[in-house]
Parts: C-alpha cells; structure tokens; sequence
C-alpha cells in the first residue's frame, strides 16, 4: 500500500492528475469501504495542496483574492454535495453513491479536460504557436 502511495503521487504530480483520481481506485481494489477510501485520499491530498499552495503563495505566484473566491465557492460546494450525498447513504444504507459518484467526476473531467485542452491547442496552433515543441522547466 505505501508504494503505491508513493507512486500515485508521482503519478499525480507528473500528469497533473487529481490525487482523488489515482488514490481512490487503489485504496478501493485493496477493500477499503468507499466513504473510508475517499475520505483518506481527501485527507492526504489536503497536506499535498496545502504544501503546494505554501510554496506559490511565497513564490507570489498566486492571486490571493481569485484564490479566496474559488476556496469559498468550492468550499460551499463541498458541504452541500457531501450532505446530500450523507443522506443518500444513511437513507437507503448503500456506499455504491460515493463509488457512483466518483465514476461520474472522473467521467465529466475527462472529457471536459479533453474539450479545454484540444480548444487551447487549437487556439495556439492558430496562433502560429507550436504546441508539440519541449520547453524549457527553467524558464
């Protein structure tokens, strides 16, 4: 379990991926009950963004009011679904909606993911821009 752990970070970090995205499926294979396999990959990606978070805050590389805007509005978000989602599982006594749900999120970020990458890319082939050409991590 712990190299896996490892390497879903990795993996997290190289492709940009959402922890959620590598540790649930990983805890979930090993047996975990859902609500607990969600709530540790939530619980180890917050110190991962929080790290994260630190560092480009003192790099001045974040615009703190936007930050604070989409923290409080994805906060409230947060709150409601996860209530709404307490009521499905104590009303009906199934964890298959956190599973469900889940499916759902990776679904529409995929695609979503898909259809902002090919626009941006378009965008900039349009723009004379080469977007297969390597940059540099330095500059």
């Amino acid at each position: 379990m712990i190299f896996f752990c490892g390497f879903g970070g990795c993996l997290a970090t190289a492709f940009g991926l959402g922890g959620g995205i590598v540790y649930n499926p990983v805890f979930m294979a090993y047996g975990l009950p859902p609500i607990v396999a969600v709530s540790t990959a939530m619980y180890m990606i917050f110190y991962a963004m929080a790290s994260s978070s630190a560092l480009f805050l003192s790099y001045g590389m974040i615009n703190l009011h936007y930050a604070l805007s989409l923290g409080l509005v994805s906060g409230i978000g947060i709150f409601v679904a996860l209530h709404f989602l307490r009521l499905l599982v104590i009303k009906y006594k199934r964890q298959s909606f956190i599973v469900f749900t889940l499916g759902v999120v990776l679904i529409a970020a995929t695609i979503i993911g898909t259809i902002f990458n090919a626009n941006d890319m378009k965008h900039k082939t349009e723009q004379g821009i080469n977007v297969f050409k390597g940059e540099s991590l330095c500059s």
